[in-house]
């Protein structure tokens, strides 16, 4: 078996054994027909990941998925053994993260909620109030919750005890990891295998939960003896920007630092612009400010109302502001919703489903909101 070595001084060298934490073979890059075998394209990487580990753990193109019979079948699966169900919720985005039709296919079964990226969320969000939203949305969608987890794509100690959670709320039996597309499910589970010991004869592998002519392919991996985490793929909704977007632009979207409020004082006949990819209106109310809450990679830009669709299409085609995207090149790609915040002087968020959100005192204000066709656009009172 061939390994890798590190010189450590100008007279002598060190044999450095590094092992895969996915199957625990010695990663080596000299023989691709051997076990551990690392790819020279991903070898800088230093993921800690033989190849079939890294294809198990990142399927591509096929992580994403609709509610299909084969997809069913995996849920009635699951349901008929009572496994758990560990539902995962992206904390700045939890209107693109349940999915209501996947919600009303486990609600009858055990279901625990694991919170990602808790460590993007503003300052002035606290823990409770954070719970308090999982609870409502899952509870409006049918689901009681066993049990909730908070971990964030950065914090080893959440993701160490992550193990411990689910062995104690599955009462020994299978998990199925689930969640909507673009919430973080894979990079979850790459920093949970980190810390995974599999202490079973048993080797992580990818299983058909399909049937044998609509095919499902997952990740299994060893919790026991006899009992498995399934890995399955995201699914999609249709009404996420983010799940709507081009990958390129995907990345400017999605926040990867902490999001700040970036606060705009708006009256009626003024706008903004939310990047390249959507804009609003303030048609009625009166000059107030707004708390916006984005990645800090979208821009946000006054528009003037007049002419507003002749001004976004001008900042996009030519490269006026950021993100653009190849899929939105104009105002006629993007559709009005209209949305009216009653004048009760409480506090209220606007949430563009998988982009960002609003939030404002209510003063009897209207906006008119322009995003992508299909995208939702939820007022929560």
């Amino acid at each position: 078996m061939h390994s890798s070595y590190k010189k450590v001084s100008g007279m002598t060298a060190e044999i450095k054994l590094r092992r895969c934490y996915g199957c625990g073979t010695t990663l080596q890059s000299l023989d691709r027909y051997e076990p551990g075998y690392v790819s020279p394209a991903r070898s800088k990487n230093d993921e800690g990941l033989c190849d079939r580990c890294f294809k198990l753990r990142n399927p591509g193109d096929t992580s994403s998925q609709t509610i299909t019979p084969a997809y069913s079948h995996m849920i009635e699966k699951g349901l008929a053994d009572h496994a758990l169900f560990c539902y995962v919720l992206d904390a700045f985005s939890l209107d693109s993260s349940a999915v209501p039709s996947l919600s009303s296919m486990i609600a009858k079964g055990r279901v625990v909620a694991l919170i990602n990226k808790v460590d993007l969320l503003p300052s002035n969000v606290s823990v409770a109030e954070l719970k308090e939203g999982v609870n409502f949305r899952l509870k409006m969608q049918g689901i009681d919750p066993v049990g909730i987890y908070m971990t964030s794509m950065d914090d080893d100690s959440a993701m160490a005890h992550l193990r411990d959670f689910l062995d104690e709320k599955r009462d020994g039996t299978d998990v199925y990891l689930i969640g909507s597309l673009r919430v973080g499910k894979s990079t979850l589970v790459n920093n949970f295998l980190k810390f995974y010991t599999n202490s079973t004869d048993r080797a992580i592998t990818r299983e058909n939960l399909g049937t044998p002519d609509d095919e499902l392919i997952v990740t299994a991996i060893p919790l026991d003896g006899s009992s498995t985490l399934y890995d399955t793929p995201g699914v999609f909704l249709s009404s996420s920007l983010a799940n709507q977007i081009d990958r390129r632009t995907l990345k400017y979207i999605l926040p990867r630092t902490k999001v700040a409020n970036r606060p705009f004082k708006l009256k009626p006949n003024e706008g903004l612009a939310l990047g390249g990819l959507s804009f609003l209106l303030q048609t009625a109310g009166p000059r107030d400010q707004i708390e916006f809450y984005f990645s800090s990679d979208v821009e946000i830009k006054r528009i003037p109302a007049v002419h507003a669709g002749d001004e976004f299409t001008a900042l996009v085609q030519n490269s006026k502001i950021y993100p653009i995207s190849q899929t939105i090149r104009d105002a006629d790609a993007l559709e009005s919703k209209h949305i009216e915040v009653p004048a009760d002087n409480q506090e209220h968020v606007i949430s563009i489903v998988g982009f960002g959100r609003l939030r404002l005192v209510g003063a009897g204000q209207s906006f008119d909101f322009f995003v992508p066709k299909g995208v939702d656009v939820i007022f929560y009172q």
